[in-house]
């Protein structure tokens, strides 16, 4: 058999099982699904059919995890509309978490799973210990939410049609403030709207503590699974799944967050933390499950005589 055929073989059987598995999503995405409302809207979507759309970008790579990722949330609306249009934005970012998913395992499955324990645990960590450094900083100088609120003279609309803030800046002393209460003030007076410059300052800091103690909760339920469910001898990178899993996830619930806030009216009177925050708490919950699903299924073909899959 020449080299052709083997590729044209190989590339058959990629295929053949990557439709099976975007069958099997469709089934489940179509009859084993729930909705739960969300500001009165039918917000956050809870199902097990990411195990099965998943699997191509783990087995094949990139561009099949992004294909049968797509088509997944295309053809599964289709069959099951859930109320409203379709929204291509929606198909483009399943399909880009696809994408990502199954880069990020290229990158990262030959890693065993101390090497990346030990690389996570260090992020972790470093934004833990920022962010709790950088909000003890504002929490001491007393720079809040409101902070500048009694230095605020009032506001103007420039000529782009966009409001200007007034802030009386000398009443402002920043000498005895820490270097990171200087930096969030002289990065955000000079802005247009300097309190909700001063306010991404604060989430940003709390998105590092809630991101770091989420590494360091990954790792520890990494740890737990395979010392006493999982059990691998196989040299099977659980954290390495995870961690590919989980950054897809996020970035997909993200994007969406935000393409349903442009085209629900009552998402967009609310900010975006309130609307993503329990959206993304949900998605890490199922994906964190459906990630060991998948490593016993890859575990188990590992040891099989389909090992080549």
């Amino acid at each position: 058999m020449n080299v052709s055929s083997v590729m044209t073989s190989e590339r058959t059987k990629r295929l053949v099982i990557s439709a099976m598995f975007l069958a099997i999503a469709l089934v489940v995405r179509t009859f084993f699904r729930m909705y739960i409302p969300l500001f009165g809207e039918s917000g956050m979507r809870i199902g097990i059919h990411g195990i099965f759309s998943a699997v191509p970008a783990i087995l094949f790579g990139p561009v099949y995890g992004a294909i049968v990722s797509g088509l997944t949330d295309f053809i599964g609306f289709h069959l099951s509309p859930t109320g409203g249009a379709w929204l291509p934005q929606l198909t483009l970012t399943a399909a880009l978490g696809g994408f990502v998913r199954g880069g990020l395992w290229m990158l990262l499955q030959k890693r065993r799973n101390a090497r990346v324990r030990d690389i996570v645990v260090v992020v972790s960590v470093i934004l833990l210990s920022t962010g709790l450094f950088g909000m003890a900083s504002f929490t001491s100088d007393g720079i809040t939410r409101d902070f500048y609120e009694p230095y605020t003279l009032g506001s103007y609309v420039n000529d782009e049609d966009r409001t200007v803030w007034l802030i009386d800046r000398e009443q402002i002393d920043t000498a005895q403030m820490s270097t990171a209460s200087r930096m969030a003030i002289y990065n955000s007076i000079y802005t247009e709207n300097p309190a909700a410059r001063l306010r991404d300052f604060i989430m940003l800091l709390s998105t590092m503590i809630g991101s770091g103690a989420f590494g360091l909760l990954l790792v520890g339920v990494d740890w737990l699974v395979n010392r006493f469910i999982i059990k691998d001898e196989t040299g099977f990178s659980t954290l390495s799944l995870l961690v590919a899993m989980m950054a897809a996830a996020v970035l997909v619930s993200t994007l969406n967050t935000m393409v349903l806030r442009t085209v629900l009216p009552a998402w967009r009177l609310l900010p975006f933390t309130v609307l993503w925050l329990p959206r993304v708490m949900q998605t890490a919950a199922t994906t964190i499950l459906m990630t060991y699903i998948i490593s016993l299924l890859l575990i188990a073909l590992k040891k099989s005589p389909y090992q080549r899959w």
